[in-house]
């Protein structure tokens, strides 16, 4: 009977193939997809050598998974080792409020549960910085960078204030009461139906009830 030299090698690779959304699906392309990006590094590996890698049969030296970790842009720590690596520093990355930043980690948190994966901005990310994305993720393969809008409860209603640079990033409003967490996109349609022009942006209020009939219950599809 074979004996699978490292499956939780094959694991990792098959979840970072499965994450990194550019790549073909499962059986349909997959090992052709991986060997031409292997090839474009100059390492030429047969498709027998990497189905052996996916299916846990051998695992591939040192450099060569560097060169993948590259490719699927994941941490080698973590494909070599299933080291994760902590995220860099937010403080440094793009500086928001602590309320935004414990939002934006509340995010992650959830969007890594339901099976995504979620990455803080690089310090030198001029495009986040310009554009105050507060995280990437990739979900179901498909990739997403969120902007977080913290609601502040006014009277009966929670305020949103939505910059006009908001966009081309997907706007996440996010509002908290103790324990209770609720996270919803706020589309274009809802600014146009409830925002109120301000002078550099809108000021959306929802009542609590409309932004529990909104909220994204689980991260585990694509928004």
């Amino acid at each position: 009977m074979k004996t699978s030299v490292d499956s939780s090698f094959s694991k990792r690779l098959l979840d970072a193939c499965e994450q990194f959304g550019y790549g073909p699906a499962h059986k349909y392309g997959r090992l052709t997809w991986l060997q031409t990006k292997l090839s474009e590094h100059n390492i030429e590996v047969s498709l027998e050598t990497i189905r052996k890698w996916c299916t846990g049969a051998s695992r591939p030296r040192d450099d060569k998974i560097s060169i993948l970790s590259r490719i699927l842009e994941v941490d080698r720590a973590w494909l070599a080792l299933g080291i994760q690596a902590a995220p860099p520093s937010r403080a440094r990355a793009n500086p928001q409020s602590p309320v935004t930043d414990g939002a934006a980690y509340i995010l992650a948190g959830m969007i890594f549960m339901d099976g995504g994966r979620a990455v803080f901005p690089a310090y030198e990310d001029h495009e986040a910085l310009d554009q105050h994305i507060d995280l990437y993720a990739t979900i179901k393969g498909a990739r997403y960078a969120f902007r977080i809008i913290v609601g502040l409860a006014r009277r009966a209603t929670i305020a949103f204030d939505v910059p006009d640079n908001a966009s081309p990033a997907v706007i996440l409003g996010f509002y908290r009461e103790g324990t209770d967490v609720s996270i919803f996109e706020i589309t274009p349609r809802l600014i146009d139906q409830s925002g109120k022009r301000q002078k550099e942006g809108f000021l959306v209020r929802l009542t609590r009830q409309e932004i529990r009939d909104r909220r994204v219950e689980c991260f585990a599809t694509r928004i």
